[in-house]
């Protein structure tokens, strides 16, 4: 029995060890959800930064709710920030688990119908309909 306790113990944390900060599967962005993410891809550091760039972005797994930050220069707010503290944030924010989806403009979420890479980057000149689009494309939105 006692052999059986430690085995089981071992097991949970190593499993827990490996899971990824990144999001895989099946994942839909809500309307609110795209709105984030067009926002992130054209305009991330608003009017205040206009030439920013975003870094990393994550959801809440209901595709309602997004988090990320951005670089506008700014030696301090470029800084790597990685995947699993952005999604720290974003739980502490919503109250709900987090999972990374991009890194600057390309998708990293891997589902059935996403291959990633260079078919998974948008533009920050891509229009609305062409980002709306190409999610859709990519299995992210109905």
């Amino acid at each position: 029995m006692k052999k059986f306790i430690i085995a089981l113990i071992v097991l949970l944390f190593s499993s827990n060890a490996n899971a990824s900060p990144w999001g895989s599967g099946d994942f839909k962005l809500t309307d609110r959800g795209v709105e984030w993410f067009i926002y992130y891809i054209k305009t991330p550091g608003g009017e205040k930064f206009p030439k920013a760039k975003g870094m990393k972005l994550t959801f809440t797994e209901d595709g309602n709710n997004g988090w990320y930050y951005f670089c506008d220069g700014n030696i301090t707010r470029c800084e790597s920030l990685s995947i699993t503290q952005l999604n720290q944030q974003c739980e502490r924010k919503y109250k709900k688990p987090c999972k990374g989806f991009a890194v600057g403009n390309r998708v990293k979420w891997l589902n059935d119908t996403n291959p990633g890479g260079k078919d998974a980057a948008f533009k920050k000149s891509d229009s609305i309909d062409e980002i709306v689009d190409k999610l859709i494309k990519l299995g992210f939105y109905e």
